[in-house]
């Protein structure tokens, strides 16, 4: 056996944890499912942390006709597939929001930038373009240079005209990719202006998404759906995975088995403390637990929270402030009991439709809760999934009771020295 390999905390580029040779769990069956279903347009919805980006930059790394990914994918899931021979075979375009945050200049910039990074990566397929679209190709290029002006109204072609060109050139359909779609649409509501911006954003997604003859295969990914402004409304094949739907249902997250090589790997022993602190997912009924959590206890060996440090609350701060009773009800039973049985809407975004079902529905979307059991359609028993989450809802409580942050955490510090004195 060689040397051990690094863990790639944090690292979300395949190539590169590939190419350095870091520890990998082998996620490349999503390759096959996601051209086995071959749905025009697929949302997958899952929380922060669970390895949505790192996906997609694998499917890039794996698709991209500018690439050479051989090397990349040797000995990998994917390899032994039939879906081998579509290494390589498509122009991707690869977006990410992950970064449109804050007020709405700061997040208009992180929007236009991720667009001009695919403009410029593209930039030889502009070279001989027909007069029209070459005056077409400068307008949305300015438009896109001029990234301060805090208004995305000139680039609502830019997309398509992106994919359109890029199947010109190649005589390929365009395969979009597009990581944590929903952030700039929860940030803008958060911050006070998604009606200045989401109309002008759902204009460029949908002139790509709905009709476009050059596009193959679009795949997009977030925490929820976002749907009033009518971004998904009239596809014909559109595929919406939740974390309660059987599609994908192990590729984000690491699996039981998964967990247990991995911490194998560096002698450590998946364990009923392990379990209590990182497991408790369920996805369609596959237990799944959360990776970036596993990752940090393998790399730093203590027995901690760690996913609860990174996910951002204030999306579900926010929602909680325009709750009813009703909710604070069962969010006290759900706390003192750590079951519920809840009506659960999770395809609903509670920014656009909101309501208790909503409500639950961004918080098992966000995954401070997990499905138990379906009851009847629309209802569920719910958990909080581990000891780990847990400890999530105290800050939570404390902003609900407008009380200091840490009080909580210190009254029960507190009460467990009393009780080994």
């Amino acid at each position: 056996m060689g040397p051990v390999k690094d863990i790639a905390l944090g690292i979300q580029d395949y190539r590169k944890i590939r190419e350095y040779n870091y520890y990998y769990v082998d996620k490349t069956r999503m390759i096959s499912e996601f051209l086995r279903r071959g749905a025009e347009v697929t949302l997958i919805t899952r929380p922060r942390r669970f390895g949505k980006t790192l996906n997609m930059s694998m499917l890039a790394e794996f698709l991209d006709i500018t690439k050479s990914s051989e090397g990349i994918f040797e000995n990998t899931e994917i390899m032994q597939t039939c879906f081998a021979k579509e290494m390589n075979q498509y122009p991707v375009i690869f977006l990410s929001f992950k970064d449109a945050k804050g007020n709405r200049k700061l997040l208009v910039k992180q929007v236009k930038l991720a667009l001009l990074a695919e403009y410029q990566r593209f930039s030889c397929i502009f070279t001989h373009l027909p007069h029209i679209e070459q005056v077409i190709y400068e307008r949305t290029l300015q438009e896109l240079l001029d990234y301060n002006t805090g208004s995305l109204s000139g680039i609502d072609n830019a997309l398509y005209f992106l994919s359109k060109t890029a199947c010109n050139y190649y005589e390929r359909p365009v395969i979009l990719l597009i990581d944590e779609y929903d952030t700039p649409f929860l940030e803008a509501h958060i911050n006070g202006f998604y009606q200045e911006v989401h109309s002008e954003l759902a204009v460029m997604l949908s002139s790509a998404l709905k009709g476009n003859e050059y596009l193959h295969l679009s795949l997009l990914t977030g925490i929820q759906r976002v749907a009033k402004e009518n971004i998904f409304s009239g596809l014909n094949n559109l595929l919406v995975c939740t974390v309660k739907d059987p599609e994908f249902a192990d590729c984000f997250g690491f699996t039981t088995a998964e967990t247990v090589s991995l911490l194998h790997y560096y002698g450590l022993e998946l364990d009923d403390e392990v379990k209590a602190m990182y497991n408790g997912y369920s996805f369609s009924g596959v237990d799944i637990y959360n990776p970036w959590s596993v990752l940090n206890y393998a790399q730093r060996r203590i027995l901690e929270p760690y996913w609860v440090n990174t996910s951002e609350n204030k999306m579900i701060r926010s929602a909680m402030e325009q709750c009813n009773k009703l909710f604070f009800r069962n969010y006290d039973k759900l706390i003192e009991t750590g079951t519920l049985t809840a009506s659960v809407q999770p395809e609903n975004s509670f920014y656009e439709m909101p309501g208790t079902s909503s409500l639950w529905g961004l918080l098992l979307n966000s995954g401070m809760i997990t499905i138990v059991k379906r009851l009847d359609p629309g209802y569920y028993q719910i958990r909080i999934p581990n000891k780990e989450v847990r400890s999530a809802f105290i800050g939570l409580t404390e902003y609900a009771l407008q009380i200091q942050e840490g009080s909580f955490s210190n009254l029960f510090g507190a009460l467990r020295q009393v009780h080994k004195g």
